[in-house]
């Protein structure tokens, strides 16, 4: 059984392969994903924190989507970086955060498909189910297989459609995914189809830590953007989450929907979903 475990996980992922650029920090891995479940190979980054290699420790697994974005402006999408990495070589450095492993997945041509749990009326979609069940089958084993990681410790994170995807999973998967960072979440998506499912059937725990934020000038309408995730927010409340204990909402003035607004308030997002002593 174990060898034939061995083979699968060799077979679904070529070599890891060191990767360097003026814009990466820190020690940062790349390999081509061949899923069973996804269309098309997936690059996967994995960013391994200060002293992992000189130790013998484990370490929680944050995953990440629109992985092109979150350490390198020459590969993102729109020019700007989320700046992750530099983020947290120097919080893990300072001793402001625990060390963690980062697994950021390249997004792909079907990203609204696979980052919403439903349909939209405008949009297509309803693939998320998919997607969370190539990080769990396929992605999470092979990612602790090949590091030193805590199995039962892993958070999930995102942005805008990559945010509705992270709350939704770590919803589904309160055992798997036990810290999410929701950042800028479009919970427009369906008529708010998240936020009323989780008001009806509310997250438990294991789930650990809830981040959940959005900018004041975010969307269209953004006082409607706002409001939105107010309501959410309020969902987390009546399902037992404390805030500044288990639940940290943030509203940030002048903040917009980019990579920019984002990357401003990674630091705070890593401290408080991996304090130190964690």
């Amino acid at each position: 059984m174990r060898c034939l475990l061995w083979l699968l996980l060799v077979a679904v992922a070529a070599a890891q392969v060191p990767v360097s650029g003026p814009d990466l920090h820190g020690d940062i891995e790349r390999t081509e994903f061949r899923s069973s479940l996804l269309p098309e190979p997936r690059t996967v980054l994995v960013y391994l924190p200060p002293g992992y290699r000189q130790s013998l420790r484990r370490y929680p697994v944050l995953y990440l989507q629109d992985g092109q974005n979150d350490f390198d402006r020459q590969t993102s999408a729109f020019g700007q970086e989320w700046g992750l990495d530099e983020s947290a070589e120097r919080l893990i450095r300072s001793h402001q955060m625990a060390p963690v492993i980062m697994v950021a997945v390249y997004n792909s041509a079907d990203r609204i498909v696979e980052y919403t749990p439903v349909s939209d009326p405008k949009h297509p979609g309803g693939g998320a189910d998919r997607y969370i069940q190539f990080l769990l089958s396929e992605l999470k084993p092979w990612v602790d297989h090949q590091y030193r990681t805590v199995p039962d410790d892993s958070a999930i994170m995102g942005s805008s459609l990559g945010g509705l995807l992270s709350l939704y999973a770590s919803w589904r998967h309160p055992d798997v995914f036990r810290r999410v960072g929701c950042v800028s979440p479009s919970l427009w998506w369906d008529g708010q189809w998240l936020t009323h499912a989780m008001a009806t059937s509310p997250p438990t725990p294991p789930l650990r830590r809830i981040w959940l934020d959005i900018g004041t000038e975010e969307g269209d309408e953004p006082a409607e953007t706002v409001a939105d995730t107010r309501r959410m927010h309020v969902v987390l409340q009546g399902a037992g989450y404390r805030d500044e204990q288990t639940l940290f909402y943030r509203e940030i003035p002048g903040a917009h929907h980019n990579e920019t607004a984002w990357a401003a308030r990674v630091p705070d997002i890593l401290v408080h979903l991996f304090p130190p002593g964690q």
